[in-house]
């Protein structure tokens, strides 16, 4: 059984929002979340939506799959 997250994927797009609004670190001060944890969900968010803030193991995993094969992509032009 996996740990439960502390943010809802709703919730997660509201702070990164307001980190847009705001700037990062008033936001990591307010709710005391690393900056490389909004730099992750920014990631996973731009990568794969809503799906990608839902509470996964996997959205990381998924994520760099989707990066690595980008860059065999882009290395076969």
């Amino acid at each position: 059984m996996g740990r439960k997250s502390k943010y809802s994927a709703e919730e997660k797009l509201l702070i990164l929002n307001e980190v847009l609004r705001n700037g990062i670190h008033k936001v990591i001060t307010k709710y005391k979340i690393s900056q490389k944890t909004i730099r992750r969900w920014s990631l996973l968010y731009k990568y794969q939506g809503m799906p990608g803030l839902q509470t996964s193991h996997n959205n990381l995993k998924n994520l760099k799959t989707h990066w690595l094969n980008n860059i065999n992509k882009q290395m076969r032009y």
